[in-house]
């Protein structure tokens, strides 16, 4: 009861004042509530409802809307608008300038939405804005002058727009701004002097824009300036502008092209984080240098610039959360002082420098390090004990060293330890046994050393391993069988070793495991069960296996890539590697044999394959309408005939495939035929069998001789002596016998068949007339001696044979009078073809209905002599019009229905960067029976990237051929000028902006689906136009399954969803810049390592991830190193996977433009008022000797 009476005499106490609370707000009480629910101003209403109603999407209704609540609004007490928050609400439109008559408006933030257009000039009369942020919208223009009346503005963010042009120097009227961002947009120009005004800046943020120039010297009267942040631009001069503002603690530079040196009055600075990267600073490092303690610890970076001399004694290395001096010119020893204040993980990088000497003993003290980089250093003697200091070690890089001895106990110490890389130096012996308490270690590299001995004390208990890279080393053992009990292995590269045995079987079930490259061993036995194989990579070329390609050996709806080359295996190549996935195929220089599946070369993602040195044989004519992948045939049985193409390696020109083990002539060589006349013109005999065997099987020829002696002769137009050789149909013209004989690999009184002392080697007297020493006709006449005839091959044919074996009369009558007959069909044939015949044009305005003859014409009727090359659509054609204009005319191999709509789709597309459609043809072919459908481009004159990069010597021969074209590159040997580095980013960045323009202008987007160096076309200025869009490219997204682009440059979520979007586009041009940096193909050849294959992603992420950029730039290329960094780091974001992480193409051509004019700006070398650039430096490609891919994944986004 006396609690009941307490809690009432409470209540009585305290109701009244929480009462007189709710009616009368204290003035302490917020009061922006109470704002929201004052009423509007009339006026404001009707400003507000024509806001809402001028904008593509709004999300509030504002038709009758009376107070500010539950809108994102802020009224004053007498019902104006003061704050507007829209952040984050989808916004569609462009700005209404009705926002503006607010005029009371203090507040104003829009960003995060889809706005569009320029700034209204009437955001002037806002005059009472103190707070403007319109970042992450689609604005453009120029920076708006009317900016200049906004004096009570305080903060300005314009960040992730298309604002362009320079800044005006009207911003120095804006004296009340504290802080500016203009990120991410395209503004260019210089910095002006009137900046110096703004004496209330605090933070100036303007990374990513194309700033050029030098910081104006009045920089140094912004006396509150304390964080300035200009990364990639283009800025350049010194950094003295900067020295006199003691009040700066943020600095952040990277990527200009700043020079001279670190100002020695930074001294005077407190300075929480210093990042100077990727520019052109020389001389040493400052003394004096001072950091305060920000959350995390402060950071300093002066990465990839000139810097020179010894670290100075009272550089406090010890005391910053990152320490970046990678890539100087520091030397001296490298050592590591300073007082460690802030007891936390930190990480030290000095790699890439030329720092010497024995590790230092200072380094012990870095108790609390979490990464140490030294690589590519000259460091030397043995790794020192005292590294056991570093127990809180994650990441440990001591490779491309000097470093002896054997590898310590001690590194093991750091029981953390994730990642260990000691590859390349000159270490010995065995692996410790300490390194089995690595528990958590995921990556081991000691590639490229001397070690040898058993491997299982030290890795066997190491189950978080999942990258090992043991090649290049003297290893005689087996591979040990505990790899297999890995589960998170997903590399394992032990080639180059001395290893025997086989590969253990638990390895290759291992579920995680994607590349395997045991190459270069002495491992023997058969092959490995794979068929529960995981792996995208097996390479097992270069050891001893044997055995044949067992069924189900490998897991064929994965594997990507089989390398068994220089093996001894035996039996036939299975069909079943027809329902394969693989891309490359490597079985070259074993015993194979049977016949080559005749589906293999037509599998789909088959980028390459490579048989050659093997005993197969197969019908040539296979191949004839093989897609465009490289085809390695060499040194195998042939026969039939097949046109030429740059896809396929025939035969040999360096040795003959004779052998004193050859087989006997197989029977499918030599069909069995009832007459000698019958008897297939195109043959090919191993030059062996006929040396050895001399006459051949009655029924199986007629008359002649071959070898040394008598004997029943060779009916054949053919005679293959060196590898393979097939017959050349359709060479459209009389060419002399020498080019005909270099198809075959025949030289003048070479080979088997010629020389002194050679014996006769007399071919067929049966010859009919329409084959006589005609090489159009698809042979090499020979003499009696084997030797080519002469000049224009305008010889007579042989002589007719003795009667006793020639043909009777009769039969002769009847071949003449079947002759005239056949003369006359084909005459009759040709009138019926090219009689001009009348038919149905589209109704189209954009391009010109062109007759069937109009194209005849102008190609000459499809002369060979004005074929330019053939991809997937058709053949590729150059013709003149009437008037003179060159075309570039794609003859359609298969009709389509869909072509009209290609027609009308690529008709109405218009862009400087786009190859333009003049127009089309569609007529009736009698001869096919099918619709010709012709389209009539515009002749781009100097052809296309990949003869540029083809053409170059730095280029790899061995990678993919690529298909259509647009120049008589096709048709020429010619060599090309080499690309610099600013053509090279002039053609990427033209091809970027028209694929922009199919991704962005378009409704729907069109998805070009192959995007690759052939479709990149080079015109004048070496500017570049993007070809090959069109045909069922518009279709819907979701749609878009079919096949989508050339293999190598596919889209790797296209193998997961088949399905292709504007990010696939992306990938692919992706690799295109990888291509135009490195050189290198997309499939590329290991340096010193024959058919040893790997994507050009893979290699080059491997390089990046490893912090050696350096290695994926064409040794040749003059170039800054801040725009190779721009460069390199722009493919590999192209490269992001999912796809959902890379950029769009807009975003990837506007930092294109910014590249290029770093790289239109930079002087040549050794010109007086230019800049020497500094070479680029690292290893010597040596370690690039190994066929799978290594160390890392190949999409991960770290990048250096």
């Amino acid at each position: 009861m006396a609690a009941f009476r307490w809690i009432v005499s409470t209540l009585a106490a305290v109701l009244p004042l929480l009462l007189a609370h709710i009616a009368v707000p204290s003035a302490a009480q917020d009061t922006s509530l109470q704002q929201c629910y004052w009423p509007l101003n009339s006026t404001q209403s009707e400003t507000l409802a024509s806001i809402a109603a001028a904008l593509d999407y709004f999300p509030y209704d504002m038709s009758f809307i009376t107070t500010c609540v539950n809108v994102g609004l802020t009224c004053s007490d007498n019902g104006y608008v003061t704050q507007i928050n829209w952040q984050y609400k989808a916004i569609q439109g462009e700005l209404p300038s009705e926002i503006f008559q607010l005029m009371h408006l203090e507040y104003l933030s829009l960003r995060d939405n889809y706005l569009r257009g320029s700034i209204p000039s009437e955001i002037g009369s806002l005059v009472n804005l103190t707070f403007l942020d319109l970042s992450n919208n689609s604005f453009s223009g120029p920076f708006p002058t009317f900016f200049s009346k906004l004096t009570k503005l305080s903060y300005l963010y314009m960040r992730q727009n298309n604002f362009s042009g320079s800044i005006p120097d009207a911003i120095g009227n804006m004296v009340s701004l504290n802080d500016i961002d203009l990120t991410d947009n395209s503004f260019s120009g210089s910095l002006p002097a009137s900046m110096g005004q703004l004496t209330n800046l605090n933070n100036i943020v303007m990374s990513r824009n194309q700033i050029s120039g030098s910081l104006p010297p009045s920089f140094s009267k912004m006396a509150s300036l304390s964080n300035v942040y200009l990364d990639d631009n283009l800025l350049s001069g010194s950094l003295e502008a900067l020295a006199a503002l003691s009040s700066l603690s943020d600095i952040s530079l990277r990527g200009n092209r700043f020079r001279g040196s670190i100002p020695a009055a930074f001294a005077a600075n407190v300075f929480t984080s210093f990042d100077v990267s990727v520019n052109d600073l020389s001389g040493p490092l400052p003394s004096g240098l001072r950091f305060s303690e920000p959350p995390g610890g402060p950071q300093f970076n002066a990465s990839f610039n000139r810097l020179s001399g010894v670290i100075p004694p009272d550089f406090p290395v010890n005391s910053f959360f990152v320490l970046d001096l990678s890539h100087n010119e520091l030397s001296g020893r490298a050592f590591f002082s300073g007082q460690n204040e802030y007891p936390r993980p930190y990480t030290i990088n000095f790699s890439h420098n030329n720092f010497s000497g024995a590790l230092d003993p200072s380094v012990s003290t870095l108790t609390y390090l979490h990464d140490l980089d030294l690589s590519a250093n000259h460091l030397t003697g043995s790794i020192p004990a005292f590294i056991s200091s570093l127990t809180a070690l994650t990441l440990l890089d001591l490779s491309s060293n000097e470093f002896t001895g054997a590898v310590p106990p001690a590194v093991s110490s750091p029981t953390g330890l994730l990642s260990m890389n000691l590859a390349h130096n000159l270490l010995q012996g065995s692996l410790p046994r300490a390194l089995s308490r690595l528990a958590s270690l995921t990556l081991l590299n000691v590639s490229s050393n001397q070690l040898s001995g058993d491997l299982t004390p030290a890795l066997s208990a190491l189950q978080s391993l999942e990258l090992v890279d043991m090649s290049a080393n003297a290893l005689n053992s087996s591979i040990p069988p505990f790899f297999g009990r890995m589960p998170n292995m997903t590399h394992l590269d032990m080639s180059i070793n001395l290893l025997t045995g086989s590969v253990p079987p638990s390895i290759l079930t291992l579920r995680r495991l994607s590349h395997l490259n045991a190459s270069h061993n002495r491992l023997s036995g058969p092959l490995p069960y794979a068929a529960a194989s995981p792996a995208l990579i097996i390479d097992l070329s270069f050891n001893m296996f044997s055995g044949s390609l067992d069924k189900h050996l490998f897991n064929l709806n994965r594997l990507a890539l089989l390398a068994l080359h220089h093996n001894q295996l035996s039996g036939r190549i299975p069909e079943y590697l027809c329902q394969s996935v693989l891309q490359i195929i490597l079985l070259s220089n074993n015993a194979l044999s049977a016949a080559l599946p005749q589906c293999l070369p037509f599998l789909s993602s088959l980028q390459l394959i490579d048989v050659s040195n093997n005993l197969l044989y197969m019908d040539a004519t296979t191949f004839q309408n093989m897609p465009p992948i490289r085809l390695d045939i060499r040194s195998n049985y042939l026969y039939g005939s097949i046109s030429p193409s740059p896809n396929i390696t025939l035969s040999s020109s360096s040795s003959s495939s004779s052998s004193s083990a050859s087989p006997p002539l197989p029977s499918l060589l030599l069909p069995a035929a009832p007459q000698a006349q019958s008897f297939p013109p195109w043959v090919v005999l191993p030059a062996a069998i006929i040396q050895e065997q001399g006459a051949l099987p009655q029924g199986q020829g007629g008359s002649g001789t071959a070898g040394g002696g008598g004997g029943a002769g060779i009916t054949v137009a053919w005679l293959a002596v060196e590898g393979n050789c097939v017959g050349s149909e359709g060479a459209g013209q009389q060419r002399g016998a020498a080019e005909c004989a270099a198809v075959c690999g025949i030289e003048a009184g070479q080979g088997p068949c010629g020389g002194a002392g050679a014996g006769e080697c007399v071919l067929s007297r049966t010859w009919p007339p329409s084959l006589s020493c005609s090489c159009s006709s698809g042979y090499v006449a020979v003499t009696a001696n084997g030797t080519a005839n002469t000049t224009t091959c305008q010889l007579p044919p042989p002589s007719p044979a003795p009667p006793s074996s020639g043909l009777s009369a009769g039969v002769v009558a009847g071949i003449v009078v079947g002759a005239v007959l056949l003369v006359a069909a084909v005459a009759a044939l040709l009138f019926l073809l090219l009689r001009p015949v009348q038919r149905r044009l589209l109704d189209l305005d954009q391009c010109v209905a062109y007759r069937i003859d109009d194209i005849r014409r102008a190609t000459n009727n499809f002369s060979e002599d004005c074929l330019l090359g053939e991809g997937g659509f058709g053949s590729v054609y150059k013709g003149t019009s009437p008037d003179g204009t060159l075309w570039a005319i794609k003859r359609a191999k298969f009709m389509t229905n869909d072509f009209e709509k290609e027609v009308r789709a690529v008709a109405t597309l218009r862009h400087q960067h786009l190859v333009r459609l003049l127009g089309y043809c569609m007529d009736y072919n009698a001869a096919t029976g099918h619709q010709e459908q012709i389209l009539v481009y515009e002749f781009v004159p100097h052809g296309d990237l990949s003869h540029y990069l083809d053409n170059s010597s730095y280029v790899d021969k061995h990678a993919l051929a690529d298909s259509d074209a647009n120049s008589d590159a096709y048709t020429t040997n010619k060599p090309r000028e080499p690309l610099s580095f600013a053509d090279l980013v002039r053609i990427a960045q033209g091809a970027a902006e028209g694929l922009a323009y199919l991704h962005h202008s378009l409704t729907p987007p069109i998805v070009h689906r192959d995007v690759k160096p052939a479709n990149i076309l080079i015109d004048k200025g070496r500017t570049a136009k993007l070809g090959d869009f069109g045909l069922l490219k518009t279709d819907n997204l979701e749609n878009a399954t079919m096949l989508a682009g050339t293999p190598g440059y596919m889209d790797p979520d296209y193998g997961d969803s088949s399905i292709v979007t504007t990010k696939s586009d992306v990938f692919s041009f992706g690799v295109v810049l990888l291509e135009m940096m490195s050189g290198k193909k997309v499939v590329l050849e290991e340096s010193g390592v024959a058919f040893s294959y790997r994507h050009i992603s893979i290699w080059a992420n491997e390089l990046v991830m490893a912090g050696k950029i350096a290695q994926v730039v064409r040794e040749d290329l003059n170039a800054p190193p801040d725009a190779i960094i721009m460069f390199v780091d722009l493919a590999m974001d192209c490269l992001k996977r999912p796809g959902a992480l890379r950029p769009e193409i807009r975003d990837v051509a506007r930092r294109l433009a910014a590249i290029l004019a770093i790289a239109e700006g930079n002087a040549p070398a050794g010109d007086a008022n230019g800049v020497k650039q500094k070479p680029w430096t690292g290893t010597d490609g040596s370690d690039e000797v190994k066929a799978a891919d290594e160390a890392a994944e190949p999409f991960k986004e770290e990048k250096v």
